[in-house]
Protein backbone atom coordinates (compact mmCIF):
# COMPACT_ATOMS: atom_id res chain seq x y z
CA UNK A 1 0.00 0.00 0.00
CA UNK A 2 1.00 3.51 -0.47
CA UNK A 3 -0.04 7.05 -0.61
CA UNK A 4 1.48 9.30 -3.77
CA UNK A 5 2.44 12.81 -3.34
CA UNK A 6 3.74 15.23 -5.32
CA UNK A 7 4.64 18.92 -5.82
CA UNK A 8 6.20 21.32 -7.70
CA UNK A 9 9.75 22.64 -6.46
CA UNK A 10 12.16 24.68 -8.34
CA UNK A 11 10.51 24.09 -11.39
CA UNK A 12 10.67 20.64 -11.00
CA UNK A 13 8.07 17.82 -10.48
CA UNK A 14 8.71 15.49 -7.38
CA UNK A 15 6.41 12.15 -6.51
CA UNK A 16 7.20 10.66 -3.15
CA UNK A 17 5.33 8.31 -1.40
CA UNK A 18 4.11 6.96 2.38
CA UNK A 19 4.23 3.62 3.16
CA UNK A 20 2.92 2.09 6.06
CA UNK A 21 5.56 1.98 9.04
CA UNK A 22 7.73 -2.03 8.77
CA UNK A 23 7.04 -3.24 12.62
CA UNK A 24 10.21 -2.87 14.84
CA UNK A 25 11.62 -6.77 15.42
CA UNK A 26 14.91 -5.50 16.39
CA UNK A 27 16.02 -4.22 20.27
CA UNK A 28 17.09 -0.55 19.79
CA UNK A 29 20.22 0.51 21.35
CA UNK A 30 20.02 3.81 23.58
CA UNK A 31 22.75 6.16 22.24
CA UNK A 32 24.69 7.67 25.15
CA UNK A 33 24.81 10.57 23.30
CA UNK A 34 22.11 12.58 23.98
CA UNK A 35 22.42 15.34 20.96
CA UNK A 36 22.30 12.14 18.86
CA UNK A 37 18.43 11.64 19.98
CA UNK A 38 17.57 15.27 18.98
CA UNK A 39 16.85 16.67 15.24
CA UNK A 40 15.16 19.48 13.98
CA UNK A 41 16.58 21.75 11.26
CA UNK A 42 20.05 21.13 11.84
CA UNK A 43 19.81 17.35 11.40
CA UNK A 44 16.53 15.95 9.60
CA UNK A 45 15.90 12.22 10.07
CA UNK A 46 14.56 10.26 7.25
CA UNK A 47 10.49 10.02 7.42
CA UNK A 48 10.03 6.50 8.75
CA UNK A 49 7.15 6.08 6.14
CA UNK A 50 9.62 7.04 3.29
CA UNK A 51 8.61 4.92 -0.15
CA UNK A 52 12.03 5.01 -1.42
CA UNK A 53 13.21 4.47 -4.81
CA UNK A 54 12.34 0.78 -5.05
CA UNK A 55 8.71 1.19 -4.05
CA UNK A 56 8.20 4.44 -6.30
CA UNK A 57 9.89 2.59 -9.48
CA UNK A 58 7.33 -0.81 -9.14
CA UNK A 59 4.47 1.42 -8.12
CA UNK A 60 5.34 3.09 -11.78
CA UNK A 61 5.63 -0.22 -13.24
CA UNK A 62 2.45 -1.48 -11.86
CA UNK A 63 0.37 1.19 -13.45
CA UNK A 64 1.85 1.43 -17.01
CA UNK A 65 3.59 4.03 -16.61
CA UNK A 66 6.64 3.76 -18.66
CA UNK A 67 9.35 5.89 -16.93
CA UNK A 68 13.27 4.32 -16.51
CA UNK A 69 14.50 4.94 -13.17
CA UNK A 70 17.99 6.52 -13.56
CA UNK A 71 20.19 7.69 -10.31
CA UNK A 72 19.42 11.51 -11.72
CA UNK A 73 15.50 10.89 -11.29
CA UNK A 74 15.91 10.77 -7.28
CA UNK A 75 17.33 13.16 -4.83
CA UNK A 76 16.93 13.09 -1.20
CA UNK A 77 14.38 16.47 -0.44
CA UNK A 78 13.17 17.81 2.82
CA UNK A 79 9.16 17.55 3.56
CA UNK A 80 7.93 19.57 6.70
CA UNK A 81 4.82 17.55 8.42
CA UNK A 82 3.25 17.65 11.36
CA UNK A 83 4.92 16.09 14.16
CA UNK A 84 4.65 15.19 17.55
CA UNK A 85 7.10 14.28 20.44
CA UNK A 86 10.13 13.83 17.85
CA UNK A 87 7.19 11.39 15.62
CA UNK A 88 5.84 12.07 12.55
CA UNK A 89 2.25 11.55 12.22
CA UNK A 90 1.12 10.08 8.85
CA UNK A 91 -1.20 11.79 6.31
CA UNK A 92 -3.58 8.67 6.29
CA UNK A 93 -4.91 6.46 9.42
CA UNK A 94 -3.53 3.56 6.46
CA UNK A 95 -0.40 4.78 7.08
CA UNK A 96 -0.39 4.48 10.96
CA UNK A 97 -1.51 5.64 14.12
CA UNK A 98 -2.48 8.99 14.53
CA UNK A 99 -2.95 10.66 17.89
CA UNK A 100 -5.25 11.74 19.84
CA UNK A 101 -4.86 15.53 19.99
CA UNK A 102 -2.77 16.87 16.95
CA UNK A 103 -2.88 20.38 18.57
CA UNK A 104 0.69 20.43 19.39
CA UNK A 105 1.99 19.20 16.69
CA UNK A 106 4.65 21.53 14.72
CA UNK A 107 6.22 21.59 11.88
CA UNK A 108 9.38 19.64 11.74
CA UNK A 109 12.08 18.77 8.55
CA UNK A 110 12.43 15.02 7.43
CA UNK A 111 14.23 13.74 4.69
CA UNK A 112 12.00 11.60 1.96
CA UNK A 113 12.79 10.37 -1.08
CA UNK A 114 12.24 12.82 -4.71
CA UNK A 115 11.95 11.22 -7.59
CA UNK A 116 11.88 13.49 -10.34
CA UNK A 117 9.92 13.74 -13.63
CA UNK A 118 10.56 15.98 -16.85
CA UNK A 119 7.85 17.85 -16.85
CA UNK A 120 6.79 16.34 -20.46
CA UNK A 121 6.24 13.02 -18.16
CA UNK A 122 5.17 15.25 -15.22
CA UNK A 123 1.81 16.49 -17.33
CA UNK A 124 1.33 12.37 -18.64
CA UNK A 125 0.92 11.70 -15.26
CA UNK A 126 -0.93 14.00 -13.89
CA UNK A 127 -3.14 13.66 -16.41
CA UNK A 128 -3.53 9.69 -15.31
CA UNK A 129 -4.40 10.54 -11.89
CA UNK A 130 -7.01 13.23 -12.75
CA UNK A 131 -10.33 12.98 -10.92
CA UNK A 132 -9.14 9.41 -9.56
CA UNK A 133 -8.33 8.44 -5.77
CA UNK A 134 -6.62 5.10 -6.70
CA UNK A 135 -4.31 4.26 -9.59
CA UNK A 136 -3.84 0.50 -8.71
CA UNK A 137 -4.65 -2.10 -6.31
CA UNK A 138 -3.64 -0.50 -3.12
CA UNK A 139 -1.97 2.69 -4.81
CA UNK A 140 -3.87 5.91 -3.45
CA UNK A 141 -3.96 9.06 -5.16
CA UNK A 142 -2.65 11.97 -2.47
CA UNK A 143 -4.75 15.65 -1.98
CA UNK A 144 -1.81 17.18 -3.05
CA UNK A 145 -1.20 15.09 -6.33
CA UNK A 146 -5.08 15.37 -6.93
CA UNK A 147 -5.28 19.07 -6.92
CA UNK A 148 -2.14 19.38 -8.90
CA UNK A 149 -3.83 17.34 -11.77
CA UNK A 150 -7.10 19.47 -11.16
CA UNK A 151 -4.40 22.43 -11.75
CA UNK A 152 -3.20 20.88 -14.90
CA UNK A 153 -6.44 20.68 -16.33
CA UNK A 154 -6.93 24.13 -15.43
CA UNK A 155 -4.22 25.38 -17.18
CA UNK A 156 -5.41 23.62 -20.40
CA UNK A 157 -8.06 25.08 -20.86
CA UNK A 158 -6.30 28.42 -20.78
CA UNK A 159 -3.96 26.55 -23.95
CA UNK A 160 -6.36 25.66 -25.57
CA UNK A 161 -8.31 28.69 -26.07
CA UNK A 162 -5.14 30.27 -26.80
CA UNK A 163 -5.62 32.49 -23.70
CA UNK A 164 -2.36 33.62 -23.48
CA UNK A 165 0.59 36.25 -24.32
CA UNK A 166 4.21 36.37 -24.73
CA UNK A 167 6.24 37.83 -21.92
CA UNK A 168 9.74 37.24 -20.02
CA UNK A 169 10.81 36.77 -16.92
CA UNK A 170 13.87 36.56 -14.60
CA UNK A 171 14.78 34.02 -12.78
CA UNK A 172 18.12 33.51 -10.80
CA UNK A 173 19.77 36.11 -13.08
CA UNK A 174 18.57 34.71 -16.28
CA UNK A 175 15.88 36.31 -18.46
CA UNK A 176 13.49 33.49 -19.96
CA UNK A 177 10.85 33.84 -22.60
CA UNK A 178 7.62 32.33 -21.67
CA UNK A 179 3.86 32.52 -22.11
CA UNK A 180 1.44 34.05 -19.55
CA UNK A 181 -2.26 33.30 -19.14
CA UNK A 182 -4.61 35.57 -19.17
CA UNK A 183 -7.16 35.49 -16.35
CA UNK A 184 -10.46 38.01 -16.50
CA UNK A 185 -13.96 37.27 -15.00
CA UNK A 186 -14.96 33.98 -13.98
CA UNK A 187 -11.38 32.55 -14.79
CA UNK A 188 -10.34 34.92 -11.83
CA UNK A 189 -12.53 33.88 -9.37
CA UNK A 190 -12.29 30.19 -10.39
CA UNK A 191 -8.15 30.79 -9.95
CA UNK A 192 -8.42 32.14 -6.53
CA UNK A 193 -10.70 29.22 -5.54
CA UNK A 194 -7.97 26.82 -6.48
CA UNK A 195 -5.34 28.47 -5.16
CA UNK A 196 -7.27 28.52 -1.63
CA UNK A 197 -7.69 24.23 -1.90
CA UNK A 198 -3.98 23.77 -2.11
CA UNK A 199 -3.55 20.93 0.75
CA UNK A 200 -1.32 22.37 2.82
CA UNK A 201 1.13 18.81 1.79
CA UNK A 202 1.29 20.01 -1.75
CA UNK A 203 3.62 23.11 -0.77
CA UNK A 204 5.68 21.07 2.23
CA UNK A 205 8.44 20.32 0.48
CA UNK A 206 11.71 22.30 0.13
CA UNK A 207 15.30 21.85 -1.11
CA UNK A 208 16.93 23.17 2.05
CA UNK A 209 16.22 22.73 5.79
CA UNK A 210 16.73 25.39 7.14
CA UNK A 211 13.42 26.88 7.32
CA UNK A 212 9.57 25.73 6.22
CA UNK A 213 8.49 26.38 3.21
CA UNK A 214 4.63 28.83 2.85
CA UNK A 215 2.34 26.96 4.83
CA UNK A 216 -0.63 29.83 5.01
CA UNK A 217 -3.23 29.66 1.74
CA UNK A 218 -1.26 30.74 -1.31
CA UNK A 219 -2.56 33.24 -3.67
CA UNK A 220 -3.51 32.31 -7.08
CA UNK A 221 -1.00 33.80 -8.51
CA UNK A 222 1.36 31.24 -7.02
CA UNK A 223 -0.17 28.09 -8.60
CA UNK A 224 0.40 28.69 -12.43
Amino acid sequence: MIILHATFLEREFFLWGEIPDKPKTSVVKKSRNKSDLRFGPTNPKPLQYDAGVEKLSSVLKEIGFDFKVIKKSTRLIIAWLPTLDNQPIPSSPLIGESPESVKEATLAPWKVTGFRLPLERAVEFLCRSKGKQILGQGIIVGKDLSFWAAALRFAAAFVTRGQFFPDISEIHGISLAHWRPIFSGFDSERLSKLGKSMPAVARALSLKDTSPPITSPIHSSQVL
